[in-house]
């Protein structure tokens, strides 16, 4: 989840989408998206 946070906020901006991806990665594992501030 962290290395998809690092990757989404390369270009300086994490934007809605790609923390989207990232939320969507946090419900397959089973964590809770709120623990990496999505």
């Amino acid at each position: 989840i962290q290395i998809g946070i690092v990757i989404g906020g390369a270009d300086g901006d994490f934007d809605k989408t790609e923390q989207a991806v990232v939320r969507e990665a946090c419900f397959t594992l089973d964590l809770p998206p709120h623990e990496f501030d999505l």
